[in-house]
């Protein structure tokens, strides 16, 4: 019997000697495999010299909508369809003032916009341009209500909480996440910080499940109230309040337990509303269990003009480059909102810095530049508007700098900005919103 123990070893040396030519040699650009990383044996034994991988980044994002040479600082729009792009938006814009129309916008996100960070202060600047009053959609009740910019809103007593992470009767939720019942007598109280009037006052509340009409009790400016409230629709809305009577002092009260509530909503006739849509931890994988109904039915009250999903944070793996998972979350949530909301433009902003401690000193985590090369990604496939925020705030090790500059911008987390970094990130993000306006509504001109 012939003796083949050398082949084994023939095989293996062959294969390794293969691989180390390969881990050596640059292999050239090949179509179509441009997405895989090249074969490297020794990676595990090289000397990390902190550089930062190159994430993999689209080749040629141009769209019948997209300049051909556009500004890296401007937002890009890959719509496909004019009646989604950000044309449209930002021509409604300028119909808010001179025409007395209302313009809604609709921001989802995860704690970095909690307690209305950012949307505040972006909020201000829409409306000192294009008008408008009010802070827009409120929850009844909310966990960090203290810490909201503009207005103080309490409650003395109890709502049940049923939310995206605890919903054992799988009950509609709202766009906050949440829809709320009143356990026994509770009050929930409004008053803006710096004492400005509440113009149109609408309550937003689901489905009540006995026969009767369901009531609640108001007090405006400490006038009290009884009002029967609509209940016959999946999401139902009922005006508290009328623009020719505003009030500073708002207080709503309920005690029938059958009565699903979501929350409220203080605006004007007129101007521009950003609705404050945070969920702390969320991925979009919460959002995604919203069902296609309850986008529907609170649409019809709302009317959207634009939808912004601002995810990622929660989203990165340390050191990864693919985020599959995620991708697909995003995928499904912006066809969702496509079939159900169609017509109206999806604005996808990228995630903000975000560092890791790397041998003890914080550094930007090396998934940062793939997560956003994945969400661009994603905006390109889908035929919507993409922002890259963390270039705009100034890309790698941002957020260090923040953390630890004097004032700070951001906390010790090396995570979330605080309330003056909230403001430089609305600052930022308002500046590139009119400068894209002025460049697509040129663009169309041509």
């Amino acid at each position: 019997m012939k003796n083949r123990i050398k082949e084994p070893v023939i095989i293996v040396s062959s294969v390794t000697l293969i691989l180390l030519v390969l881990s050596i040699i640059k292999l050239p650009n090949i179509k179509y495999l441009n997405n895989y990383r090249a074969v490297d044996i020794l990676a595990d034994l090289r000397v990390d010299t902190g550089k930062k991988s190159v994430p993999i980044v689209i080749d040629s994002l141009k769209t019948a909508t997209t300049p051909k040479k556009l500004d890296t600082a401007l937002i890009a729009d890959y719509s496909a369809d004019s009646l989604t792009s950000l044309l449209t938006f930002f021509n409604k814009l300028d119909q808010a003032k001179p025409k007395h129309k209302k313009v809604r916008i609709a921001y989802f996100g995860d704690s970095f916009i909690e307690s209305d960070n950012i949307t505040a202060d972006l909020r201000t600047h829409l409306q000192t341009q294009f008008g408008g009053i009010g802070i827009g959609f409120l929850p009844i009740q909310s966990v960090v209500s203290a810490q909201y910019h503009s207005i103080n809103f309490t409650t003395k007593g109890f709502w049940q909480d049923y939310h995206f992470k605890s919903n054992p009767y799988k009950l509609p939720l709202g766009f906050t996440g949440h829809i709320f019942y009143p356990l026994g007598s509770v009050t929930t109280a409004y008053m803006a910080k710096n004492k400005a009037p509440f113009y149109d006052i609408k309550l937003y509340t689901g489905l009540n499940t006995t026969n009767k009409a369901p009531t609640i009790f108001i007090a405006k400016d400490g006038k009290a109230a009884t009002i029967n409230v609509s209940n016959t629709e999946l999401v139902n809305e009922t005006y508290i309040n009328a623009a020719n009577a505003p009030v500073t002092d708002l207080r709503i009260s309920a005690s029938d337990n059958k009565l699903p509530v979501y929350g409220i909503s203080i605006d004007n006739s007129e101007g521009v509303y950003i609705d404050n849509y945070a969920y702390r931890g969320n991925t979009s994988l919460l959002t995604n269990l919203i069902t296609k109904e309850t986008w529907q039915a609170f649409n019809k009250h709302l009317q959207y003009d634009l939808i912004i999903l601002h995810y990622g944070l929660n989203a990165i793996e340390h050191d990864k480059e693919r985020f599959p998972w995620f991708e697909n979350s995003m995928n499904k949530l912006i066809q969702t909102i496509k079939q159900n909301l169609p017509n109206t433009p999806i604005l996808l902003v990228s995630t903000s810095d975000f560092a890791y401690r790397y041998n003890g000193k914080y550094n930007t985590d090396k998934a940062v530049p793939f997560m956003v090369a994945t969400q661009q990604r994603i905006a390109n496939n889908n035929k919507v508007a993409f922002w890259d925020l963390y270039t705009a705030m100034g890309g790698e090790n941002t957020i260090v700098q923040w953390a630890e500059d004097k004032p700070t911008l951001a906390y010790k987390d090396y995570t979330h900005v605080n309330e003056r970094g909230a403001k430089k990130v609305a600052d930022i993000f308002y500046s590139r919103l009119m400068a894209s306006k002025k460049y697509y509504q040129q663009y169309a001109k041509k």
